[in-house]
């Protein structure tokens, strides 16, 4: 997308004269006009959030019904790598309860040596059309998730909440704007208030190379064309940009789906260990080991899931708009 700092700018001032006369609809309009126009004016991003934040606080926006359930479902497969009984049984039972009226099954691995090897195991032994890798520290605002994830996987042979349409280092995010996308709610510790949080204004975007391991889900014929490298990826870091960079290198169509609705627990840590697989993934790429680049993460603290689900419905809404105009991904 060509970048358009005079519109963005223009559209940005805009945005601040209405917020501040009390217009939030007209405000957030004209914040995501700046964002489209130049996804690195990084202000209207975050005005943009604490726009919404507040027209959902103020309970002044309608929620669109939910999607209706899909007849093209695939049949799914979860699994989850779990050594903690009570997160893995929550874990399972929202799944059963999203995925309800459509075949599926949760496979827990509750032994695995790394992810690689206990994803493989849970993947061999799993009987669906689909498959979804899941964390075990996360829930779903979306109502309608199963018509959501059917639709993503019409798209898409693989989706994630989170990603990049460019490989630049041994994070997804080390491409840093603009070609970083997701949206994801954090919780940390399970406690306190809901975090809604974008990296861009889209709800599903398509070209992705490389996805963030918190959710991935796909078609069985992927995961069995590109297996895991467990013998590099021996623990627990890097095996999801990995996975997914190779499937992009295969071929396989990658979107990012942050329409899913996924609240994570956790925001990541990049600790020793972390740097420890993130050398092993240069060495394997050497081409990917390029400079960081800024890539932020538009966040608001809200007090309920249904005011961060609300969050994101507007954030659809408003991406939409701009859609149907030709304007986006």
């Amino acid at each position: 997308m060509t970048r358009d700092r005079t519109q963005a700018v223009r559209r940005y001032d805009d945005g601040r004269e209405r917020r501040a006369s009390g217009d939030l609809d007209g405000a957030a309009r004209s914040f995501v006009d700046a964002i489209a126009a130049d996804p690195l004016l990084f202000d209207a991003g975050q005005a943009l959030a604490e726009t919404i934040a507040a027209e959902v606080r103020a309970g002044s926006i309608a929620s669109p019904p939910p999607l209706p359930h899909s007849a093209s479902m695939p049949s799914i497969s979860v699994v989850i790598c779990s050594n903690r009984p009570e997160r893995f049984e929550q874990a399972s039972a929202m799944y059963r309860r999203m995925l309800e009226g459509a075949w599926h099954e949760v496979i827990g691995v509750h032994d695995a040596g790394s992810l690689c090897e206990g994803y493989g195991r849970g993947i061999a032994s799993s009987r669906g059309e689909a498959i979804v890798l899941s964390h075990d520290d996360i829930d779903i605002l979306a109502p309608d998730f199963a018509a959501r994830l059917a639709r993503s996987l019409q798209r898409f042979d693989l989706v994630g909440v989170a990603g990049a349409t460019r490989l630049a280092g041994p994070a997804w995010g080390w491409a840093g704007h603009p070609d970083v996308h997701g949206w994801i709610a954090h919780r940390p510790g399970g406690s306190g208030d809901w975090r809604p949080a974008f990296w861009s204004p889209w709800p599903a975007v398509a070209g992705a190379v490389v996805l963030d391991g918190v959710f991935i889900a796909g078609h069985r014929r992927v995961f069995e064309a590109v297996p895991f490298d467990a013998v590099t990826f021996d623990g627990f870091h890097c095996y999801d940009i990995d996975f997914t960079w190779r499937a992009s290198l295969a071929g396989h169509r990658i979107g990012v789906c942050g329409d899913l609705g996924l609240v994570h627990e956790s925001v990541g840590a990049f600790d020793a260990r972390w740097r420890d697989y993130a050398d092993r993934f240069v060495a394997k790429f050497p081409g990917c080991n390029q400079a960081l680049r800024p890539a932020h993460r538009y966040e608001v603290a809200l007090g309920s899931p249904q005011l961060a689900l609300a969050f994101f419905l507007r954030l659809e809404e408003l991406a939409s708009r701009l859609l149907a105009s030709g304007v986006g991904r």
